[in-house]
């Protein structure tokens, strides 16, 4: 075998479980389709358990700390002082400092790979990869992570059931000038979505307010409309598909010999109330 695992996808959850293998002592390569780990820039928060999880919670991931929660409703609000401030990261930086974390530990990072399929073999199974280059490249493995995201074809090709998503939008913008940088606040308004709105500081300067909607809505009319309300401006949008968990999702199954277990969105490893995945990823 070329590997004890290999792991599809450059996630935050399948770079973690890399380094973690690759700790107890197992030959693990990641193998990701984008010829760089750039992803597209997210701003989110975790609470302090990514803290947790990390042991040591890479600082150039972190933007910005929040210690209080305020939470509004059309009828009431309230205000939540937390024992231990929440993180306000950037996807991007912490997935490249997990990836430091791989490498550092022993795991094999290969860029411009796309997984095409399963080839079964005597004690594991064969992955089917397209190089960047348009070559068909073959590696074995004795077990496989599917780590590649809510649309994850690990999934597919092992024939599990892929979870269900919803779409989140935020736009960026400057902080308003009397605002407490410190806090967070929600919104619950059930006309809109059966989520929430909110706006998270990432500085004393600027801060990301959005929504989580379900297929079909028009989630950029619904923000625009919440961004007039309050009077902000957008200066960018972030958007993406995320998974929502569900409970009867059994994520993993055999290919041949080779157990194949998801991680992440890919497993729909994500928290009910607020469809955060960073932290229920790892």
């Amino acid at each position: 075998m070329d590997f004890d695992v290999a792991v599809v996808g450059a996630s935050s959850s399948g770079l973690y479980a890399a380094e973690l293998l690759a700790q107890a002592g197992q030959r693990v390569a990641v193998f990701e389709r984008e010829r760089a780990l750039v992803p597209a820039r997210r701003t989110l928060i975790v609470t302090p358990r990514l803290s947790h999880a990390l042991h040591r919670i890479p600082e150039a991931a972190v933007l910005h700390r929040i210690h209080v929660m305020a939470v509004a409703t059309p009828g009431a609000a309230v205000s939540i002082t937390l024992q231990e401030p929440d993180l306000v990261i950037e996807r991007g930086r912490l997935a490249r400092a997990l990836a430091d974390r791989a490498r550092d530990a022993g795991v094999e990072l290969r860029y411009g790979y796309d997984f095409l399929g399963f080839i079964p073999c005597s004690g594991g199974v064969t992955l089917r990869l397209r190089a960047d280059d348009g070559r068909e490249a073959r590696v074995s493995a004795r077990a496989v992570i599917g780590a590649d995201g809510a649309f994850s074809h690990v999934a597919a090709m092992a024939g599990i059931r892929r979870p269900s998503v919803v779409p989140i939008l935020q736009a960026e913008v400057r902080l308003p000038s009397d605002w407490d940088p410190a806090v967070t606040q929600v919104w619950f308004d059930a006309r809109d979505t059966r989520f929430f709105y909110w706006l998270i500081p990432e500085s004393s300067e600027r801060a990301v307010v959005g929504l989580v909607g379900d297929p079909g809505v028009d989630m950029r009319a619904l923000l625009r409309r919440f961004l007039r309300r309050h009077g902000l401006e957008p200066l960018g949008y972030q958007g993406a598909l995320v998974a929502m968990h569900h409970p009867r999702l059994r994520p993993w199954a055999r290919v041949g010999d080779a157990p194949v277990l998801l991680v992440g969105d890919a497993a729909g490893q994500v928290k009910v109330t607020t469809v955060g995945g960073t932290v229920t990823g790892f």
